[in-house]
């Protein structure tokens, strides 16, 4: 739907001494959103040139033969009654004017107090308007507007932002321009003027300007905070099917309020299926385990976890790997786990680094066996220690490859697993130590072997809960 109001009137006068008006309308749509939702300038142009030619024929078909002349309607001032004037009173009439009291003069303000005192009036909920027929004078502005508006978006595209801030400027009655002006103070930090362009904006229904002010005023960001003006224009772009304001509005205002619980799966939904991939994985964690008083759903999870992987979320990924390796909510399948894994691994996600060397272990054997490589798994495990949370398991996996040419750094690295509690890496030591390793220049130290007998013991080793109760043992 169009939205349309005059901004100026030109007046001509013709030969025969009669005038001819133009008017001059501002055109605005609701504009912003969603890429798959938004209209783009493209398709107003579109919208409008149909609109021209649908006008086009519907005046060829007007008929063309003259009108008969309509009689003339003017007054008749003989067939008026006379009217006597009133007689007027010589004498002075005395008025008397009200009486005003000294008002207090108002102290100046100081600019720096005044972004104090400023209030952002919360939205008023917007009836909508029947749409009018457009005439072919605002056909030929909009296009005008359309075709400008589209050169800055192109200029803007190809960093040319300054010049396309000149024709933002020259348009600055127009929402898109306006938003365009406002991300440019935000670029230059100035952020009350951001933030002013943004309003203007967001009060023509632009969605994505609602969004933007919407944080400025739930972070006073160029204005003072202001959590219900924030709700109130979330709520606006939220309705209109902004999938980044739905979830900010769940995710700020409802997440912590437990009467809200319901409004907040409401509206994460809404923002998943519209896309949000950071939705999309919430919306998979609530089914999968099933919070808000949501019913447990693996079946569901996994395909809000899937949709959220295809767009680059790697956490998401890494749990697409996990459903399929265990069975959650889809069949096992380990060849797709190692897929899903190295694509959350290569986007740094640091849990999916072990676990992606681990299925590359040729010694683990628990991945795709055609894919099997200890260089690759050495890759992550290395990344893993080096870049990552240096897991238990990455250090001790990690050693077997220095044991044969590097063996005090095997030593160093199975020692950190150890103290990290990992069973296997602590049975390993108590074992060097208790009767020496002369392949790896290890002393045999009894003392040392006892204490990693008795940490693999309280970690459940059953071998060293024997060891440590057989007959014959020194505990020391």
């Amino acid at each position: 739907m169009l939205n349309h109001s005059p901004i100026r009137t030109e007046i001509v006068t013709l030969p025969n001494g009669k005038s001819l008006s133009t008017i001059y309308y501002s055109i605005d749509f609701t504009i912003g959103g969603d890429d798959d939702k938004k209209q783009s300038i493209g398709d107003m142009k579109k919208q409008l040139q149909a609109a021209l030619e649908k006008l086009t024929k519907d005046m060829a078909a007007l008929p063309t033969t003259p009108q008969e002349p309509i009689a003339d309607a003017s007054l008749n001032t003989d067939d008026l009654e006379k009217v006597e004037p009133p007689k007027l009173d010589p004498q002075p009439i005395k008025v008397e004017g009200p009486k005003v009291e000294p008002q207090p003069i108002e102290p100046k303000i100081e600019p720096a107090k005044a972004m104090e005192q400023q209030k952002v009036e919360p939205p008023k909920v917007i009836e909508k308007a029947e749409p009018q027929p457009l005439q072919v004078g605002e056909i030929f502005y909009l296009q005008e507007t359309l075709n400008r508006l589209e050169q800055a978006q192109h200029l803007w595209d190809k960093n040319e932002k300054e010049k396309a801030i000149e024709i933002y400027k020259e348009k600055d009655h127009h929402p898109v321009a306006q938003f365009h002006l406002g991300k440019y103070c935000k670029e230059k930090e100035n952020k009350e003027q951001a933030f002013a362009y943004f309003l203007k904006a967001a009060k023509q229904r632009h969605l994505d300007a609602q969004y933007t002010a919407a944080l400025c005023l739930l972070w006073g960001i160029g204005t003072l905070k202001d959590e219900t003006s924030a709700r109130n224009w979330l709520q606006h772009a939220a309705l209109n099917g902004h999938s980044m304001a739905q979830y900010c509005l769940a995710h700020f205002f409802c997440a912590q309020k437990e009467n809200e619980k319901f409004v907040y799966v409401e509206w994460m939904l809404k923002s998943a299926q519209g896309g949000h991939a950071e939705a999309q994985f919430d919306i998979a964690r609530i089914y999968g385990n099933g919070l808000r008083g949501v019913e447990k759903d693996l079946k569901q999870a996994f395909e809000w976890y899937e949709r959220a992987s295809a767009q680059n979320h790697a956490e998401a990924q890494y749990q697409v790997g996990v459903c399929y390796r265990y069975g959650y909510g889809v069949e096992k399948n380990v060849d797709v786990v190692l897929v899903y894994y190295e694509k959350a691994a290569k986007q740094g996600l640091k849990k999916a680094y072990c676990q992606t060397g681990y299925l590359y272990d040729e010694d683990a054997r628990e991945g795709p066996r055609d894919r099997l490589d200890n260089k690759k798994a050495n890759k992550w495990y290395q990344k893993c220690v080096e870049e990552g949370d240096a897991c238990r398991s990455c250090l001790c996996n990690w050693s077997f490859s220095f044991r044969a040419n590097n063996p005090a750094k095997a030593i160093e690295l199975i020692t950190r697993a150890a103290a990290k509690g990992n069973v296997n890496a602590q049975f390993e030591l108590a074992g060097w130590y208790d009767k020496g390793n002369p392949a790896m220049n290890i002393p045999r130290k009894l003392l040392l072997a006892v204490e990693y007998y008795k940490q693999a013991a309280a970690n459940g080793h059953k071998e060293a809960q024997e060891i440590l109760g057989a007959p014959g043992f020194i505990s020391v």
